[in-house]
Formats: C-alpha cells, structure tokens, sequence
C-alpha cells in the first residue's frame, strides 16, 4: 500500500501549520468549585476539544491535594462518551505554593510524581496540565525542568499516551523563569495566559485582555498581541504548540475613565454577569485600537473591562491567523446564560470553519488502531506496539521534526486482527524529538518520541 499524502500531511501539520481538518483545539478549564452551578450537563462536548479540571495541587512534601468535592467521575465519564480528552490540572492562582520546595526536593519531587501518574490512572484522567503560578527564582527555573522532564518519563512509561501540557505567563517578568527552550521539547503544547494585563497591580484602569496595545503613550502594559510575539519571537516557542488564552470574564475598576487611576480590579466577573449591564445604568464601548469593548456607569465612576462575541471573533481569527494550534478558555460556565453559552458558541464556530472538529473518531469507521510506544524517552531504541481491531491495511512511518521520513516499518495492503510488536533501533540518529505515524484509509495516529543519547 502507498500513501503518498502522508509525507505531505506531516510536513504541513508541522512546518506550515494547521490546515487540515481537525487540527486546532478548543480546550476549556472546568472549575470544580463553580460545578454546582455549572455541572457536567452543561457542558457542550460539540464546542469543545480537552478539558482542563481544575484544580488539584502539591504540598511541599509531595502529597496531591484537591479539595473534598473535586472528585467528579461523571465529568470525566461524559468527557470521554463524548470522545473528548480530559486533563488533570495541578495548581492556579492560589494553589501554586507548594511547587517551589516540592520541586526542589528529590524525594518529595519523585512522591508528588508517583501520585499524580497514580491519580490519573486510577480515574482515567488523559494526562496532566501544570498551572505553576509562578516560578520565580533562576532555582525554580531548573527545578521546575526537572519536575515536568521527569513526570513526562513517568506518564510515557505506563505505555499511554498521556498529554503533558502547562499554562504559561506571556511576558518576561515571570516567563524569564521558564526555560522554554528545554520545555518545548517535553510539552505538548502551552496554554498562554493571554488576560489579566491590568488589575489592581497596575494602578490604573485597562483592558483585561487587550488584543493589540495602544501606543506606548498611553499604556504600556501589554496585550495579546505582544504576548504571543513574546512567546514566539523573543522565547522561540513553536506556534503549533501554543494555545491562545480567552478570557471569558471581566474586571470592574472604581475610576473615571479607561487608563485613568483607579482602585479595585481584583475582583472577576464572568460574562453572564456583565452583558446584563447594558443599558442599565452602564453603557457600550468599543475600543477600536485594543479590539475589545468595556462599559462606563452613568456616574462616571466605575469601568468594566471584558470580552464579548465579537472580540473572541477576532481573537479566535488571529490565533488562525499566526498558526496557533488553537484557543484554551478560562473558564467554561462564565457565558452560560440561559441554555445559551454565547462566547463558547462563537469561538467554536470560528475554529470550527477552519477545521471541522474532525478530532472525533467514528466507531463505524474499519481499521480501528491503538498504539504504544515504550520507553519513551529512549536511549537506542524503542518499541512499538500496534493492536489491530480489524483487519486491515497500514503504513507505519517515523519522521522528524522537520517532516523528513527517517523510516518505514511498515507498508502492508492487508495485516490481520491482532497485536503486533515493531522495534525501532535509533542508534545511528542525533538526539532530540521523532514522530511516529501509523495510518490507514481511515484513521491517523502520531506520538512523539524522544531520543536522547
């Protein structure tokens, strides 16, 4: 059998970008503490790629902590009835303490790891999401390499094929302790925070989540714009590998004008709460330079700074746009109006355009496949085990990074049901990250694998 678009795929997917269906993701943060308001009913699967349940945490001394009520098993039991991915979520805002001397203890480090790969296998969780917020010391930099190098060996060594993936600052007051260059070679891919540029930090009224700056006359204080350029020009993270943040809520400032002193702007509400406003006393903005709305009170004296539907369009649209792999969104539930989830709705149908959320496999679809790869990392060489539902034609092929075939394994027009076992010896090749890919008429399969010498 010969499939000559695969070579072609694999060199579009990596080097071009995502023009194929099926390629962007739509990934949305699920808080536990907000799951009576917002259970799993209400979630939309058709809208969504991966879900991010948040949050569970380390202590210093590497125990996994999550609060009473997290345990939600019919999340994750719908998440994959509806052939959706689910993720572990470790940390956030308020439960990121422990990581700094968890991660620089040997012992706690590898406890912390035993329990995590532990939790996800027990609950069948499809990998983890790491929300260290934030590093901050050149210590932590390399402890925190260690702590995701070495729970990336231990998710890849339980032969499946977990996702590793973290939430990222996006400028280099905290990213400088993030060493990228050695993390994007171990992560999926980055969920980029790409909100929360103005707060009460910044002593003065802005934009949660500008998508471009105003001159630097006017405010200096970032955007989505910059944040991705940071990510991409000045920290040289692959764009395929980053998830453009939309930010479904807003923040409220006591002040008498957009960049005007102001007090307040800690507190969050989510869109549901806002939209309300209009009219009400407040009134509509539309910020033509920073691409985002806000609305004035009556009095003059308070301001909110939000998204709306036709700021996540263009949002959604530059993600598109500079080849992202696609949007994350924190946090589902803040758009839920009625039956209705409007920025949910809008940013799904802009990706949805480009791609067609053809993600979802189709049980009716012959050649079902299921692979595994073990050790991942390896040193020479590493097997690959593929489990055949049905009889079937397959290509089994390896590349690198670059789209260059390194080998076939194999190209055979008819392979019964069955298990079968291929061994690839590396021993010739440079150190760094491959991708093996198994297709037939039907059904692709990649994993990447790491060669290290």
């Amino acid at each position: 059998m010969k499939l000559p678009s695969v070579k072609l795929f694999l060199l579009v997917l990596i080097v071009v970008g995502h023009i194929y269906a099926g390629e962007y993701k739509l990934g949305g943060y699920y808080r536990s503490w907000a799951q009576g308001q917002f259970t799993p009913n209400d979630i939309d699967f058709e809208q969504v790629t991966h879900l991010f349940h948040a949050f569970a945490w380390p202590t210093a001394n590497g125990d996994l902590q999550y609060d009473y009520d997290f345990l939600n098993l019919s999340l994750i039991q719908k998440t994959h009835h509806a052939h959706r991915k689910i993720l572990l979520s470790l940390g956030g805002a308020t439960n990121s303490d422990g990581f700094s001397p968890m991660a620089a203890d040997d012992n706690a480090r590898s406890r912390f790891i035993e329990n995590v790969v532990n939790f996800i296998q027990k609950y069948q969780y499809d990998g983890v999401d790491i929300d260290w917020e934030f590093p901050e010391s050149a210590t932590d930099r390399i402890n925190m390499v260690k702590l995701v190098n070495e729970l990336r060996k231990k998710m890849d060594s339980t032969g499946e094929s977990y996702l590793l993936t973290m939430a990222i600052p996006v400028g280099d007051w905290f990213g400088q302790w993030f060493q990228f260059d050695v993390l994007k070679n171990i992560v999926d891919w980055f969920n980029a925070m790409t909100y929360d540029f103005h707060g009460s930090w910044t002593n003065h009224a802005g934009h949660n989540a500008p998508l471009y700056s105003p001159s630097p006359a006017v405010d200096n204080c970032g955007s989505v714009d910059e944040g991705i350029k940071y990510l991409v020009d000045q920290r040289a993270l692959p764009p395929e590998k980053i998830l453009l943040g939309l930010a479904f809520y807003g923040r409220q400032f006591n002040t008498s004008g957009l960049y005007h002193s102001s007090s307040g702007g800690d507190a969050t509400f989510g869109y549901a709460d806002i939209v309300p406003l209009i009219g009400n006393g407040w009134v509509y903005h539309w910020d033509t330079v920073c691409k985002v709305p806000y609305l004035t009170n009556n009095a003059g004296n308070k301001l909110f700074t939000y998204d709306d539907t036709v700021s996540i369009k263009l949002k959604c649209e530059y993600a598109l746009n500079t080849n992202l792999a696609g949007c994350m969104i924190w946090a589902l539930g803040h758009d839920k109006i009625g039956d209705s989830q409007p920025l949910l709705n809008t940013a799904a149908n802009v990706l949805k355009i480009q791609t067609g959320f053809t993600e979802r496999p189709n049980p009716e679809i012959p050649g079902m496949i299921s692979l595994k790869v073990f050790p991942n990392p390896f040193n020479t060489g590493v097997k690959l085990e593929l489990n055949l539902k049905r009889n079937q034609s397959l290509c089994l092929q390896i590349f690198d990074l670059s789209g260059r075939l390194i080998t076939q394994l194999l190209d055979a027009p008819l392979l019964n049901q069955g298990k079968y076992v291929f061994y690839w010896n590396a021993a010739v090749y440079a150190s760094g990250a491959y991708i093996v890919l198994v297709q037939n008429q039907h059904q692709r399969i990649e994993r990447r694998i790491v060669l290290i010498k």
